[in-house]
C-alpha cells in the first residue's frame, strides 16, 4: 500500500524536485526531437510527429496549462527556423508551422483537461475510501498503518450507537449521518487534543486516545452523549454503549476487542 501511494503521489502530486526533473526531461526531449528532425532532412519526414510525446507528458504532469505551453514551444521549435528540406534549404510556409503549433497546443490542452478531470476523480475516490460517506470523519482503515506499543498507553474506545437502526429508519441515512458528524465534533471539542476520532461504519465511532485511566475515559465519553443532538429542529438522543481495549499492536484487533466490550456493556 505504501509503495502504491508513493507511485500515485509521484504521478498525480509530484514534489517540486520531481517537477523540476520532469521539466528538464521534457525540454531535453524537445531539443533532441528538434535535432532529429533537422538531421534526418527536415520537417517533411515523419519524425516531427515525435514531438507529441513531450507535449502529452507536459499535459499529464502540468494539466492543460502545461500542455498548451509545451505545445506552443514545440510548434516554435519545429517552426519558422526548421526547413522543409534541409539539403535544398527550402523553408516552411508560415501557415504550415502556425497550424502545427496550434495543433500541438490543442492536443496539449485537451489531454491536460482530461488529466485534470482524472486527478479530481482520483482525489474524490481516495476521500471516499478513507472517510465515512458524505463526511470528513476518517474510517478506521486509516489505523492500519498506525503502530503502538504498551508503553504508549494508547487505547481504542468503541462507541456503539444502539438506536442507529431506529434513527436511520425514522430520519433517513443522510440526517443520521449529520448526527454522527455532530457527535464527532462534540468528541473532538471535549477530548484531549491528541484524541483521534474515526468511524467504523454508520453504527459507531472509534476514539484513539492516550490514557492511563481507561474506565474513567469511557465513562466520560458516555456522559458526552447524555445531551441530545439536533436533527433539523428536532432534539435526538443517541443511545450509546462504550467499550475499550488497549492498542498494543494491531489496530484491527484492538477495535474488535473494544467492539465486543461495547456489546457486553449494553
Amino acid at each position: 500500500m505504501k509503495k502504491q501511494n508513493t507511485i500515485t503521489n509521484w504521478l498525480f502530486e509530484p514534489s517540486n524536485f520531481t517537477k523540476t526533473i520532469i521539466v528538464l526531461t521534457i525540454l531535453m526531449m524537445m531539443a533532441g526531437i528538434t535535432a532529429l528532425v533537422y538531421i534526418t532532412g527536415g520537417i517533411q519526414y515523419v519524425y516531427a510527429h515525435s514531438m507529441y510525446v513531450p507535449v502529452i507528458l507536459a499535459a499529464l504532469f502540468f494539466s492543460y496549462k502545461g500542455g498548451i505551453v509545451a505545445g506552443i514551444l514545440a510548434g516554435l521549435m519545429l517552426g519558422p527556423f526548421m526547413p522543409v528540406n534541409v539539403a535544398e534549404n527550402i523553408m516552411q510556409n508560415p501557415l504550415n508551422w502556425i497550424y502545427r503549433t496550434l495543433t500541438f497546443a490543442f492536443v496539449g490542452g485537451v489531454v491536460g483537461v482530461f488529466n485534470r478531470w482524472m486527478l479530481l476523480y482520483y482525489k474524490q475516490s481516495l476521500k471516499q475510501l478513507a472517510h465515512l460517506k458524505d463526511t470528513d470523519i476518517p474510517l478506521t482503515n486509516q489505523l492500519n498503518t498506525v503502530s503502538s506499543t504498551p508503553e504508549d498507553n494508547t487505547t481504542i474506545i468503541y462507541i456503539r450507537i444502539k438506536n442507529f437502526d431506529d434513527l436511520t429508519d425514522f430520519l433517513g441515512t443522510n440526517v443520521y449521518t449529520e448526527l454522527l458528524v455532530q457527535a464527532s465534533d462534540r468528541l473532538s471539542n471535549f477530548l484531549d487534543k491528541d484524541a483521534k476520532i474515526y468511524a467504523k461504519d454508520i453504527s459507531g465511532l472509534v476514539v484513539m486516545i492516550k490514557t492511563n485511566a481507561l474506565l474513567n475515559r469511557m465513562e466520560y465519553i458516555k456522559s458526552l452523549f447524555s445531551n441530545s443532538f439536533v436533527a433539523g429542529k428536532i432534539p435526538v438522543l443517541l443511545e450509546v454503549s462504550v467499550g475499550g481495549s488497549p492498542f498494543n499492536d494491531s489496530a484491527v484487533e484492538a477495535i474488535y476487542q473494544a467492539n465486543i466490550a461495547a456489546r457486553f456493556a449494553e
